[in-house]
């Protein structure tokens, strides 16, 4: 598979497969942990909700996630022909493992496949990464659940073989395998998960938060501004009232 995210080539969700843009494992850290929650910037932490409350990352991201979310979507089976001596592209159906039935229904029972691609790339876009369980019977994927990215750690051990821990209710770490999790990454310098665009841009995103709040600040005051007012003399304290 190449490594450019084709949501017609499905072959990503197979054991095994390469998920991400320009993913290299070299040099890359054992532990990493995608920061979803919260983004670091010069005045502290700011959280994705509310960097979503600047407009103009919030319709981005509505852009972006809800039009990749209404493409068609069909399961393609990628072949290398050896006598053409390339690869052949062709639609599935019926698949043994049931994606081309989950990709028309529902990926669980309370998101249709539209809610859940929209999920997934807002996720991708905001904090570089998105995360999904793949529940499977045998060889048949039969659901596909978000998880918050704030709640899994991606781990590269001494094989360099990639896991996942995912922090459950009670305090406890639950281990999951390469092919349990759909990790759908952003671009990334590190290969094992995605940078963070915001984090990246945090200091526009700072100063447009700073900028909507200062404005908000002056309708509130219907336009008066902060001042000092000095008089030559002495002011009485029905006059200093009246003023």
């Amino acid at each position: 598979m190449s490594n450019k995210f084709n949501l017609l080539d499905l072959s990503w969700l197979r054991p095994g497969a390469s998920r991400g843009f320009f993913g290299v494992f070299k040099g890359a850290p054992k532990k990493v942990k995608a920061s979803e929650g919260t983004i670091n910037s010069r005045r502290g932490f700011i959280d994705l909700d509310e960097a979503t409350q600047v407009s103009a990352i919030l319709s981005a991201v509505r852009v972006i996630s809800q039009g990749v979310a209404q493409v068609g979507r069909q399961v393609v089976s990628r072949n290398f022909d050896t006598k053409k001596k390339r690869w052949s592209y062709d639609i599935v159906y019926d698949r043994v493992d049931g994606l081309d039935t989950l990709l028309r229904e529902r990926p669980n029972n309370y998101q249709t496949m539209f809610e859940f691609i929209e999920c997934m790339i807002a996720r991708a876009c905001l904090g570089g990464n998105a995360y999904a369980m793949i529940i499977r019977s045998t060889r048949r994927v039969l659901e596909l659940h978000p998880i918050p990215t704030k709640q899994i750690t991606a781990v590269m051990d001494d094989n360099r073989k990639v896991h996942y821990e995912l922090q459950v209710d009670g305090g406890g770490v639950e281990i999951l395998n390469f092919d349990q999790v759909l990790h759908l990454r952003g671009p990334s310098l590190g290969g094992i998960i995605g940078d963070s665009i915001l984090q990246k841009a945090s200091a526009v995103l700072e100063m447009a938060l700073a900028a909507e709040a200062s404005q908000l600040e002056t309708l509130r005051r219907r336009g008066r501004q902060d001042g000092i007012v000095t008089h030559p003399g002495p002011v009485a304290p029905e006059r200093a009232t009246s003023i």
